[in-house]
């Protein structure tokens, strides 16, 4: 009978501990299964922070960077300009 309780207890024991790993490794998978997610979150946020920060990059770009209609209008202003500057500085040179 001795042996017989003997092995009971080893019995039971075996499977408190094989209980104990499972409830273990089950943590551990949950564990990892939220970090897998966590990352997979992460990346795809930062994949649609990248786009739309190209997007506006793109926008900004084309906002700040002039036609050349508008090139050409500066052009004809600083040569206006260049013009009232020599009448101005002929008259001042037939003043004296």
């Amino acid at each position: 009978m001795a042996s017989s309780k003997k092995s009971t207890k080893s019995t039971e024991g075996k499977k408190a501990k094989k209980t104990q790993e499972a409830h273990i490794t089950n943590f551990l998978s949950s564990v990892i299964d939220s970090t897998k997610d966590l990352v997979d979150d992460l990346l795809e946020t930062a994949g649609d922070v990248e786009k739309d920060v190209r997007e506006r990059a793109d926008d900004v770009r084309e906002t700040v960077t002039p036609s050349n209609i508008d090139i050409e209008s500066l052009r004809k202003q600083v040569r206006n300009l260049s013009d009232q500057v020599e009448k101005l500085a002929n008259l001042r040179v037939s003043t004296k």
